[in-house]
């Protein structure tokens, strides 16, 4: 596994912020990626768990069974259960 690319973490979260679905915002920044170091970035960026972040090992680009609506259908309801971590913005104005 590569370590961390923090500005990767910071793009992840950048497009949440916007509605970009994660799999759009996956093929920009992880490209070169492997699967894990996928994994790693989104559990980072999103503060996710093995659980919450699973699915992703089944997409489609990655060689799985996933198609991209079927990940984004997955992960982004995770991924904003998360957001007051994560996004340290959204959880000032929520306070």
């Amino acid at each position: 596994m590569k370590p961390l690319v923090p500005i990767v973490i910071d793009q992840l979260r950048q497009q949440a912020r916007a509605g970009i679905p994660l799999s759009q915002s996956l093929r920009l920044a992880c490209s070169s990626f492997d699967k894990l170091d996928v994994i790693q970035h989104v559990r980072s960026a999103f503060t996710l768990n093995v659980r919450q972040v699973s699915p992703l090992a089944g997409w489609q680009a990655l060689e799985g069974d996933l198609s991209d609506s079927q990940l984004d259908a997955l992960l982004m309801p995770e991924i904003e259960h998360n957001r007051g971590a994560w996004d340290a913005g959204a959880a000032r104005s929520s306070a």
